[in-house]
Formats: structure tokens, sequence, C-alpha cells
């Protein structure tokens, strides 16, 4: 018989062989010493980690640690090398499509750039229009506010305080209400 692995030997250790296989290892182990030895170390081994005492972490274990990763940020050199890799990777990828694909690519390229511009611009006038009507709302609003205000105060003789509370009262639900009507509108086309 060719000499025991240690999985035959932590079986045997472990009584897990059949009863064949168990008598052919104790054959085995009356004529050879260096797999006596190695299952004296094996035995010994297996001993000495049945002995050992069992470890439970503290309580606070898993809160620590989940901590400790939370807390752990990204340092400032990570940021700029990982910027300037994808940097790197993109420039030569694009240097590597406009070899490969020639002047067509380079075409391509500049009528996309054309066409996002145009569509920059268009977006960002829209942008302003819009900024001009929410500006022109608040104005409006804010000028009806203080003719309510006005009048109020000429019927009631309330302090600050109340109109300011007499102000988000009455006059934030018509303002809400008016943004929701004039975004419905917007969208439906009904502005344009």
């Amino acid at each position: 018989m060719n000499c025991l692995s240690p999985e035959k030997i932590y079986l045997y250790l472990e009584k897990d062989l059949s009863p064949e296989e168990e008598m052919a290892v104790r054959h085995h182990l009356r004529s050879c010493q260096r797999c006596r030895q190695l299952l004296a170390d094996r035995a010994q081994f297996l001993k000495a980690i049945k002995n050992l005492p069992s470890w439970q972490p503290p309580p606070d274990f898993t809160d620590r640690v989940m901590e400790k990763i939370i807390n752990q940020g990204v340092g400032f050199k990570e940021i700029i090398f990982t910027v300037l890799g994808l940097v790197t990777f993109i420039s030569l990828s694009l240097v590597c499509l406009i070899y490969l694909a020639g002047i067509n690519l380079l075409q391509t390229f500049s009528h996309f750039y054309q066409s996002l511009m145009a569509s920059t611009e268009t977006f960002l006038v829209f942008l302003a229009k819009m900024a001009k009507i929410i500006i022109l709302l608040l104005k409006i609003t804010f000028s009806l506010g203080e003719q309510v205000f006005k009048v109020l105060s000429s019927f009631l003789f309330l302090g600050r305080i109340e109109y300011i509370g007499l102000l988000v009262g009455c006059l934030l639900p018509l303002l809400i209400l008016g943004l929701y009507v004039f975004r419905r509108k917007m969208f439906s086309g009904a502005l344009l």
C-alpha cells in the first residue's frame, strides 16, 4: 500500500472510514514509520484544536467594524489618480478610435459636437425664459402680498408677526396652486 494522504489520516482519526479501509490503514501503519509520525502529528493537532477555548466576539463588534468602514473616507490622492486614470483611458481610447476609423470618425464627432452645441443653446434659451417667468411670478406674488398686507393692516391693525402668519396661511396655498397650473400649462404646450 502507498503512504497515506493527509485526508485519509484525518478521516481515520475522525472515524469516518469504512471498516475495510480502517483495517487497511492499521495494517499500513504497522509497517510505515513515516505514516505513524504523520498520524501522531495530526492527532496532536486535532487534540490542540479541540482544547482551544471557544471565542465569542464582543457584543458591539459588528457596530465598531461597520463604523470604521463607514467613516473611512476616500483621500484626495485617490480621487486625483482616479480622475487622471479615467482621462488617460478616454484619451487613449479616442486616439485608437480615430486611428482605426480614420477621417470618417472625425466627421462624425464634428457633426455630433455641432448638434450637441445647438441642443445646448436651445436648452439654455429655454432655461433663461423659464427663469424670467419664475422671477416675474415671484414679483407678482410679492406685490400681491404687499397689497394684501396693506388692506389687512388697515382693517385689522395686526402686528408684524401676525402678518407673516396670515401671509403664509393665505398666500402660500394660492402660490402653490398657481405654480401647479402654470406647470401643467407649460408641459401641455399651452404657453409655448
